[in-house]
């Protein structure tokens, strides 16, 4: 009789070690679970400002592993988030070499070579170049010869003694006359500044601006211009 409750105590030993065995195994597996869950996974990313040690106003928002975030967090300064008014550098994985980007080709652009006419060369005559007469009409003025004769006066343009009239053909009603030498009377000295006095039988409005032109010497002139007209003295009849 004494053997029995010896037998009995032994069970319920057996019995409550086996039910704390699977309580303390319950409470593991939960254990382990919920960090499971918690962990992150494996190469995830998160963003992060991190403060460089004494120089705050360097802050760089980066990206590195969520495992090495608590390295990290532990430095004085350091963040989860982006850092204000910042760009985000990714940290480069450890694990990992970095790829080579090769720069972009840029080609030249190309050149188009813009082909100009040459300007039309003056009309080459016996006496130099030609230039057609701009205008055959102008008012009178009393720069003249002093004969009182009826004159036309001509110029080049610009004025500037750079050219000289070697001879000069008027349409006169249809019909032309070529003026040279001492037909061209010079102003003074200017041999690009002259008068052309008006043929016996013709009157100063014959001139015609078509088939009127000029020759002449030096720099090429932009105008060949009727200046003023010159109407000349009358006569004078004395009678007795």
């Amino acid at each position: 009789m004494s053997r029995q409750p010896a037998a009995v105590n032994r069970r319920a030993v057996w019995t409550a070690a086996a039910a704390v065995s699977v309580v303390v195994w319950a409470v593991s597996s939960q254990a382990m679970t919920g960090l499971a869950a918690a962990a992150p996974p494996a190469g995830d990313k998160i963003t992060i400002c991190h403060v460089p040690p004494g120089n705050p106003a360097n802050a760089q928002t980066i990206e590195v592993d969520a495992s090495g975030w608590n390295g990290h967090k532990n430095h004085e300064g350091d963040y989860e988030g982006a850092c204000a008014s910042s760009s985000t550098t990714a940290a480069p994985a450890t694990t990992e070499a970095p790829s080579t980007t090769e720069s972009p080709t840029t080609e030249a652009p190309t050149t188009t070579e813009s082909t100009v006419a040459p300007a039309a060369a003056p009309t080459t005559t016996a006496g130099g170049s030609s230039i057609n007469l701009h205008n055959a009409t102008a008012g009178t003025e009393a720069d003249c010869p002093s004969d009182g004769g009826t004159y036309w006066h001509f110029v080049f343009a610009p004025n500037n003694g750079s050219a000289a009239f070697t001879s000069i053909t008027l349409n006169l009603g249809g019909t032309p006359f070529t003026f040279t030498g001492a037909q061209i009377v010079k102003n003074g000295v200017q041999a690009d500044n002259v008068f052309v006095q008006v043929p016996a039988g013709y009157a100063l409005s014959d001139l015609l601006t078509s088939g009127s032109s000029a020759t002449y010497i030096g720099s090429a002139p932009t105008k060949f211009v009727l200046s003023h007209l010159c109407p000349g003295t009358p006569a004078t009849t004395t009678t007795t």
